[in-house]
């Protein structure tokens, strides 16, 4: 191998990852020009097309995603040998890529002075959103996902869960009453979570007592795709809302919200995050450790 080849395989990784010679030359810091002559110059040495140009698209042929397959692999075990003394004290250091949502990214956002302070050569790059981001094929080491995670060639690791309780400010439990027990909600302004799942808005919360649990239709004028949004609504009287407890923590001591049938849950929502490999270079383990962290203290 060439001494070059091994820098012109991670240009057309970059590419291939983000369908675009623009974007690849963004995220290494270097021109669209040089970005595309080292791919021409890859395709030259090779023998071989590895790319699909058009002026709206980049695609792999089918020789090319065979090649992205394993250049992918073949870089991430030299990453990961210059990291193997690092990684055994655990020293995290480098760029690391994040994708989560934004509520789920400003929680963490919170805690971040901590983990700045205990690893202060890495340095991460967040993207917040509702996306569904699959890190195989774009340019993230990471996305945390909410939820059962859709079948695709990305590592899955759990991270924990979380569970949701009911919550509501006491002027509209005084315009509207207390519910006493679950059937009772469908008389209420609920309100709802507008899912990332596909499915879109929420008409049923699943709540758990025990060993009981009950299907509860939920109606409401108000839904939306932000969990932290809901808490605010919920704090101006605007209906009952299903929170997570360490989310809520100072409107409930500061008397802004209480909660509604006290004894019932929603069900765990498992939290997991995606890597496009098995190994994980030191910055990445250090991370993860840490969002397991904060999603301990979000279910107290």
């Amino acid at each position: 191998m060439k001494p070059d080849t091994l820098r012109s395989l991670s240009v057309f990784v970059e590419v291939a990852k983000l369908r675009s010679f623009t974007r690849a030359g963004l995220v290494l810091g270097c021109p669209k020009s040089t970005v595309s002559r080292r791919v021409a110059a890859l395709e030259q040495e090779l023998g071989l097309k590895l790319l699909k140009r058009s002026t709206q698209r980049v695609e792999l042929t089918e020789e090319g995603q065979l090649y992205f397959e394993r250049c992918k692999r073949l870089l991430q075990d030299v990453e990961l040998a210059h990291e193997d003394l690092g990684r055994s004290r655990l020293q995290a250091r480098g760029l690391l890529r994040v994708v989560a949502t934004a509520d789920f990214g400003l929680r963490l956002v919170a805690r971040l002075p901590q983990l700045r302070q205990a690893h202060p050569a890495l340095r991460i790059e967040f993207d917040f959103t509702s996306r569904r981001v699959d890190p195989q094929n774009e340019s993230c080491d990471v996305a945390i996902y909410i939820g059962e995670p859709v079948d695709s060639g990305a590592t899955t690791r759990r991270l924990g869960s979380v569970f949701k309780r009911l919550y509501a400010s006491p002027d509209y439990l005084a315009a509207r009453g207390t519910p006493t027990v679950p059937d009772q909600l469908t008389a209420h302004e609920c309100i709802r979570e507008a899912r990332f799942d596909g499915k879109g808005i929420e008409t049923l919360w699943t709540l758990r007592r025990q060993d009981e649990q009950r299907g509860v239709p939920v109606t409401g004028a108000l839904s939306m795709n932000s969990i932290g949004m809901i808490r605010r609504l919920a704090v101006q009287a605007l209906g009952i809302a299903a929170l997570p407890p360490g989310l809520c923590r100072e409107e409930v001591s500061s008397g802004q919200l209480v909660p509604v049938l006290p004894e019932w849950a929603t069900p765990s929502i498992p939290i997991h995050a995606l890597t496009a490999g098995r190994v994980l270079p030191a910055r990445t383990m250090v991370f993860l450790d840490f969002v397991r962290r904060q999603l301990v203290d979000l279910e107290g």
